[in-house]
């Protein structure tokens, strides 16, 4: 079908408020923000309930970053032993090792998420280099679960354009290096490279 001229989730109320990742520490979280974002909107545009609640989810909808970012590298009780001997070996906090949209994927298909803020023990205030979360809420406090990916060749502009205007949101990525800021150096992209990201050398560089 015809794709309208212009298209934003935000004008039809499916967005969620601005996030900053950076308010309570300089963490490596942005790939978990990222995935969680389009929850939200999905949640939002198919009107689901959060979770047992018996609430409509709308732009006030606030899912846990923390939860994801911490269960995607802790191993947590599984009653069903699908997860028995998995473990991460971590030579950092699980809030500055990264992590990306394949890695989210995997965490939240298997049912460990999602989860709300509105968990006290679960908010993105409460985290910390050295913080931990409670075992328990691994599985039992999730308000709704992901049953589906669609993985979408970001080079068919039409297709993204399609997904966005379906589904209301998407999950990108790409990395970053505080390396890249200054005047010294660029961001750039080379389409032969797995990696999207490239840091030319200038005279007086070492």
């Amino acid at each position: 079908k015809d794709l309208p001229a212009y298209y934003n989730s935000a004008d039809l109320g499916l967005v969620t408020s601005v996030k900053n990742q950076t308010q309570y520490g300089q963490y490596g979280t942005c790939w978990a923000f990222g995935t969680l974002s389009p929850i939200e909107t999905y949640m939002i545009k198919n009107g689901m309930q959060v979770g047992d609640s018996g609430v409509t989810a709308t732009t006030d909808l606030d899912l846990s970053e923390y939860h994801l970012s911490y269960f995607t590298y802790s191993n947590s009780y599984d009653e069903h032993g699908l997860t028995n001997g998995d473990s991460s070996i971590l030579d950092e906090s699980h809030l500055n090792v990264g992590g990306d949209g394949y890695k989210a994927t995997l965490t939240l298909m298997r049912w460990e998420g999602v989860t709300s803020e509105e968990e006290a023990d679960l908010a993105y205030s409460e985290c910390s280099l050295n913080s931990t979360i409670d075992p328990k809420y691994a599985y039992a406090y999730d308000v709704a679960h992901v049953t589906s990916v669609d993985w979408i060749d970001p080079e068919n502009t039409t297709l993204v354009k399609q997904y966005l205007q379906e589904y209301g949101s998407a999950f990108i990525g790409y990395y970053y290096s505080p390396s890249y800021q200054g005047t010294g150096s660029a961001y750039c992209y080379i389409s032969t490279r797995s990696s999207h990201d490239y840091r030319p050398k200038h005279r007086g560089d070492p």
